[in-house]
This record gives C-alpha cells, sequence and structure tokens, in this order.
C-alpha cells in the first residue's frame, strides 16, 4: 500500500516508511526469516505484477498471519496507514474547495472544471477507504477500537457537509456583493446556476450525515452548530423528512 499519491507530504513519507519497517522487522520478521518476500505497491503496473509475482499460493494467503482476519497487531497497524490516507484525502478536498472559492471572485471556467473532476476523484477516494473501515475487518480488537472507526467515519460525513456549506455561503456572498449591471448579467446567471448546484450538493451531504445515524457522545451538538439558527435547522430538516419518505417509497 505504498500509494505515492495518498503519500503527499514529507511528515506522511516518514510516517509510511517507520509503518513499512515495522511490518518489516517486527510484525511480519518471522514470515521473512522464513522465506517471504514483500515489496512496496509504488501505484504502478510494475509494481503490481512483482507483488502478485511474489504470491506463493492464494490457499496459503488466506490462511497466513499476513491476513488481518484474527490479527490484531496488523488489523491495528493497517488502520493506522488507513486513517493517514483518509487525513490527506481531506485536507486535499479542503484545498479544492479554497481554490474553489478563489475562483467566485476571479473566475476561470477552465481551472473551474479541473478543480470540480479533481474534487469527484478526491471524494471517490474518500468512500472507497470508509469502505475499508468495515468493523468487519478488524477482529479481536478492543470494542474503544470499534467506536473510534463510527467516530471517524461520522466525523468524515460532518467535514464534507461542512466544506459544502462553506462553499454554499461563499457562493452566496459573491452573488450578493456582485453589482447590477448589465456587464455582469451574464455573471449573476453563471452565479446563480453554481448557487443551485452548491445548494443541492449541500442537502445531498447532510442528508448523508443524518442517514448515518446518531453522532457520537463528543459530537452531540455538531449538527446545532453546523445550523445555528433555529428557522433554517427546522427548514432543513423539513426537506430531510422528504428525503426519507422519497426514500421509503422507493424501498431503500
Amino acid at each position: 500500500m505504498w500509494d505515492t499519491n495518498a503519500i503527499c507530504t514529507d511528515t506522511s513519507l516518514k510516517r509510511a516508511e517507520a509503518h513499512f519497517t515495522q511490518l518489516h522487522d517486527v510484525i511480519w520478521k518471522d514470515e521473512i526469516e522464513w522465506g517471504t518476500r514483500i515489496a512496496k505497491f509504488q501505484n504502478t503496473q510494475e509494481s503490481s505484477i512483482e507483488i502478485v509475482t511474489l504470491l506463493g499460493g492464494w490457499n496459503s494467503l488466506l490462511a497466513s498471519p499476513f491476513n488481518i482476519y484474527g490479527n490484531r497487531q496488523l488489523a491495528l497497524s493497517v488502520f493506522g496507514e488507513l486513517l493517514d490516507r483518509i487525513l490527506n484525502a481531506q485536507r486535499q478536498r479542503n484545498t479544492i474547495i479554497d481554490d474553489r472559492i478563489q475562483l467566485l471572485t476571479n473566475p476561470n471556467s477552465e481551472l473551474e472544471s479541473i478543480l470540480i473532476l479533481s474534487l469527484n476523484d478526491v471524494d471517490e477516494q474518500l468512500a472507497g477507504y470508509l469502505k475499508q473501515m468495515n468493523p468487519m475487518s478488524y477482529h479481536d480488537v478492543p470494542s474503544a477500537f470499534h467506536a473510534a472507526l463510527h467516530s471517524i467515519a461520522f466525523r468524515h460525513l460532518l467535514d464534507i457537509t461542512r466544506a459544502s456549506q462553506k462553499f454554499l455561503r461563499a457562493t452566496e456572498s459573491t452573488l450578493a456583493q456582485l453589482p447590477y449591471s448589465p456587464s455582469n448579467k451574464s455573471r449573476r446567471t453563471e452565479l446563480n446556476t453554481m448557487l443551485n448546484i452548491a445548494n443541492a450538493d449541500f442537502q445531498r451531504d447532510y442528508f448523508a450525515l443524518r442517514d448515518f445515524g446518531d453522532p457520537p457522545s463528543k459530537l452531540q451538538d455538531a449538527l446545532t452548530t453546523l445550523i445555528p439558527s433555529l428557522s433554517d435547522r427546522v427548514k432543513l430538516e423539513a426537506w430531510y423528512t422528504r428525503h426519507r419518505f422519497q426514500r421509503l417509497l422507493k424501498g431503500d
């Protein structure tokens, strides 16, 4: 799991090197002494081929200590690296949102398109990482560890919702400050379109957060903090109720 796209800072690279050293010198020490070979995935086809050629047999792999099922120490190590990837992806996402906000007052349609594609890519990465955090993948670990999985997933969804809200408010502010004049007519139309999309994105992310379930004990006030206005919360909850009703009709 040597994903150079995810390891984007010196600190992350050093941490990844430390994880690899721990795997080589501690966790997999006995297996390596018995002849097992390991390789870093360098995010290339050649690297993938190298890893596959090192596998002596799929059946033995499933029963080996390399499988995280039943291997507490390995599960925690894998979880640590997965958490690093999530944090790095979240930083990338926040940077993209900030760049899009800058473009509201300095429009560049080509760059905006690139940023939207980048945002979609990061969101796909985050969705994949969260799927890997399925508690069923981490057996024989403390119950607090499973609680941490729930908390991290909720925080991730909360951060996404906050970022959507940030962009929505920035778009509203930019549109409100743009003078009414014939020369700004085209830009106002563009901003109104962006505002509608931003509002839909925020609702989608808020609904996903609500669908996830109750917040962890330390984040009980998260929704109130997110939407401090009572009237706004009532309106949003009405939309969410409609969303839930539509899902029930579809059988989701």
